[in-house]
């Protein structure tokens, strides 16, 4: 496809992978109960809900998340509208879906295999329900990679109408 570079969907994928996974981390670190509705169900049945406090905590840090990765996701698209001169559908769409894909297959193998799966950092986990096999239960978070396809395809399509309509 004309303009599109695989290095650079993987470069910036990798960047709104890792900023994002310091964003969403460092959040969790702060207060694991912030991700309290990306937790299994029966978790979520085992803890009060969320606090005040906590709910404002949870939007404050979803705003800086998401606009951290619509702002890498737009700065993608931006660098490949320079490259090929235009805004063509198909290439801003593949490029903006690629890029977020690499964010949800890091987010599967990297923070939900590897740090909650096997390296389980305490201050992560939500105290008194750490233990629950749910933690451990990778159907959990390969069924929100699949959902992440399909959301990343939604997403993507508005995304690159935008990026069209803004070049």
């Amino acid at each position: 496809m004309d303009g599109l570079s695989i290095g650079q969907i993987i470069i910036h994928g990798l960047i709104l992978s890792i900023g994002g996974s310091i964003i969403i981390l460092g959040g969790m670190y702060l207060n694991p109960r912030v991700m309290l509705r990306s937790y299994p169900k029966e978790i979520k049945e085992q803890l009060p809900p969320q606090t005040d406090a906590e709910k404002k905590q949870t939007i404050i840090m979803a705003v800086i998340a998401y606009s951290f990765m619509l702002g890498t996701i737009f700065y993608s698209n931006a660098q490949l509208v320079a490259r090929t001169g235009d805004a063509q559908f198909l290439p801003v769409f593949l490029n903006t879906y690629l890029v977020f894909e690499v964010l949800n297959l890091f987010d599967l193998l990297v923070i939900d295999y590897l740090v909650t799966m096997i390296l389980k950092p305490k201050a992560l986990f939500i105290p008194g329900v750490e233990g629950m096999e749910q933690y451990n239960t990778f159907s959990h978070h390969f069924r929100g990679f699949l959902i992440g396809l399909v959301v990343g395809l939604v997403l993507s399509l508005i995304i690159s109408l935008i990026t069209i309509l803004i070049f």
